[in-house]
């Protein structure tokens, strides 16, 4: 068996959650991520919406989502234990009164 340099794993988003396209409109979506090239323990993912980061973008105007405007923000964690290699965060997309 060979070694591995991340026994823990390496996170990403999963693709289909890396770019999002959708109508505005009160509801929550998930953003999925991926343990991969190991799952070795378990680890504790910490994360948090920041305005300018979030890549939810009005198509209209080009302007990036505003917090409690178009998404409620989040903070908070998520553990992934041993073996596990996908989690869910949610995120809630506002509907607003300014048409885009």
């Amino acid at each position: 068996v060979e070694a591995s340099d991340e026994p823990h794993g390496v996170l990403n988003f999963a693709l289909p959650s890396r770019f999002v396209l959708l109508q505005e409109a009160n509801i929550t979506i998930q953003l999925f991520i991926n343990r991969e090239f190991g799952s070795l323990g378990a680890i504790n993912v910490t994360y948090t919406t920041v305005p300018g980061m979030l890549s939810l973008k009005n198509q209209t105007v080009g302007n990036l989502a505003e917090p409690e405007v178009d998404f409620v923000p989040v903070i908070g964690f998520l553990i992934l234990e041993e073996g596990e290699t996908a989690a869910a965060i949610n995120i809630t997309i506002l509907e607003d009164d300014i048409p885009e």
